[in-house]
């Protein structure tokens, strides 16, 4: 219907009640089944059920209901397990105000991974009591004990875990901040004052939920303050795995580009070389795929950089612009967090080589005690040497990182339009937009599309009567003919160039050219090619076809003066 369709344009590009009167009133006279207002059309509901919490307020749209419709049209058997994660962090609303956003996210990790819907909201000028978790608490306990109706099916419901940054985790946990002494969440290690909190570059003894219950350590728990998350049965040392993306990514990669930009002489890059480094990067961007969100910056606007920049730095851009432009030794303890985190980021990898991505990872730590000084062991850094064992337990780093939810906060943040009764708005919008939820996951859907059909591509014999394409999506990947997305590795270890696609009945084959010679890239401290990374030259000008179920993985293609550097792709 048009009003379903209306409403559906309406919450997917977030159009001001105001503009949607207008255009009602136009509509109006040509379709009689339209409503006079926008409210009616979104069924936007008249009151909304808002509590007070600490000095500010509190609405909880609840867990059941989220998990209901997140699943929407998904196939649930009867007595499936429902994995749930869960996210808590504070959101900034204005920049001329303290008015903050303290919202309550889940999503579903199995047997579905779907996007995150908002369990509760906090508004106030300050940061809420933990008292605002007990509407959770009491929900996901009843949940997890007694399970609950999808679709006609009894299923049970699982915690995963709780994916915060480290404020955040502190907050939940009620424990002392990264800054504490007795900070650290996975060990015991005591940290020591150098001007900052510092910590040792080796674990301590290991934290157990038993021990975190006890309150054994005093100095690592708020006094007169217990968390309620206690009333769950969870552990509450190993079910809070350490977040990759502001420990790793804005942590750590951000803290070693600034001490090679500003820090220490022994360490600090020339400007000439800072120069060359930004104008590397620059050239890199053309060559960087689609599935990125973001392209190279210049290290000029580094206090700028997203935690996908600094993501695509670490993973992809920095082997190859560090190169020559980091002394030989500085390098080499590079590539030990470089090649730790490749491994950790990898679903297969991370399942093989686990315990030895702690070892590089310790060892990185140690090194950089050495080259960088003792005053950079802090919080994050030393969070390094339990980041591996809660790899271990979850799998690769994006089965913990706050990346999806910091999506849906801006999402949030966006739905506010004007500072008056801005938990009440986001609200309603919220309330609008489940209305229209179509109820889809993110699991990988088996298809393939084939975009922009051409007539001048190179045709093999045989495939005469084959239709010719410049683009390809198939389960969730894009191929194309163009340089950023015509690398993929195959099953026989080969790497290959797409130089066309072809549609045979209803299955994909590609016309590519192969790469002859193909090295490591590095060899310390293992060769390149064991983590599928080489240094490629010499493509074949001939051709040879090869079935889309042929391929392994996507590729990052990069220039590296007369050749070319492959990575494979590990996000999407």
């Amino acid at each position: 219907m048009l009003s379903e369709q209306l409403a559906q344009w309406i919450s997917d590009f977030q159009v001001s009640h105001i503009a949607v009167n207008k255009l009602l009133q136009i509509l109006k006279p040509h379709c009689q089944s339209l409503p006079h207002d926008v409210r009616t059309l979104l069924q936007t509901p008249r009151h909304t059920e808002v509590k007070v919490c600490g000095s500010g307020e509190y609405v909880h749209f609840g867990l059941e209901k989220g998990i209901n419709h997140a699943l929407l049209n998904n196939s649930i058997a009867d007595g499936e397990e429902i994995y749930v994660q869960i996210n808590v962090d504070g959101l900034p609303v204005f920049k001329s105000s303290n008015r903050q956003f303290w919202p309550i996210l889940c999503l579903i990790k199995q047997p579905y991974l779907t996007d995150p819907f908002v369990v509760g909201l906090f508004s106030g000028t300050t940061k809420p009591p933990v008292g605002f978790l007990d509407d959770l608490v009491y929900e996901l306990k009843m949940l997890m004990t007694n399970g609950m109706s999808v679709d006609m099916n009894h299923v049970s419901i699982k915690l995963h875990s709780f994916v915060c940054d480290a404020p955040a985790r502190a907050f939940l946990k009620c424990i002392k901040l990264h800054s504490g002494y007795s900070s650290c969440e996975k060990c015991d290690q005591h940290g020591e004052w150098l001007g900052k909190v510092i910590f040792s570059c080796t674990e301590g003894s290991v934290r157990t939920d038993e021990l975190f219950r006890n309150r054994t350590d005093d100095a690592h728990h708020l006094p007169l303050l217990e968390s309620p998350l206690l009333a769950l049965d969870m552990d509450m040392v190993t079910q809070f795995p350490l977040d990759p993306m502001h420990l790793l990514h804005l942590g750590v990669m951000r803290r070693l580009l600034l001490s090679w930009l500003r820090g220490p002489l022994t360490v600090r890059v020339a400007s000439r070389v800072v120069s060359e480094l930004s104008a590397s990067l620059l050239t890199l961007s053309t060559h960087i795929p689609h599935d990125f969100c973001r392209r190279p910056r210049s290290l000029a606007e580094i206090d700028q950089w997203k935690a996908t920049e600094f993501r695509l730095f670490l993973l992809y851009c920095g082997p190859v612009v560090l190169r020559t432009a980091l002394k030989e030794q500085l390098y080499k303890h590079f590539l030990l967090l470089f090649v730790a985190s490749t491994i950790l980021s990898s679903k297969r990898l991370s399942h093989q080589f686990c315990q030895y991505a702690g070892d590089l990872l310790k060892s990185f730590v140690q090194g950089d005690a050495e080259l960088y000084g003792k005053t950079e062991l802090v919080y994050n850094m030393h969070g390094l040497l339990h980041l591996a064992s809660d790899a271990a337990r979850y799998g690769s780093l994006d089965n913990f990182s706050s990346y999806p939810f910091e999506n849906k906060l801006k999402e949030v943040k966006r739905l506010v339009r004007k500072p008056h009764h801005a938990l009440q708005q986001v609200a309603r919008r919220l309330a609008e937009a489940q209305q229209c939820f179509s109820g889809h996951s993110q699991s990988a859907v088996q298809q393939t599309k084939f975009l922009h059909e051409h007539h001048v591509g190179p045709v093999p014999d045989g495939f005469e009567k084959a239709k010719q394409f410049s683009k390809l999506l198939v389960n969730g990947m894009q191929l194309s003919v163009g340089q950023r997305d015509s690398c993929v590795q195959l099953l026989d270890k080969s790497v290959v160039v797409v130089r066309n696609i072809l549609q045979v009945d209803t299955t994909a084959v590609i016309l590519c050219s192969k790469f002859e010679t193909v090295r490591d890239y590095f060899v310390d401290p293992l060769p390149s090619s064991c983590i599928n990374i080489f240094r490629v030259s010499q493509l074949d000008r001939s051709y040879q076809c090869a079935h889309v179920d042929e391929i392994a993985h996507k590729c990052v293609l990069l220039p590296d003066q007369c050749d070319f550097v492959v990575f494979p792709l590990l996000h999407t």
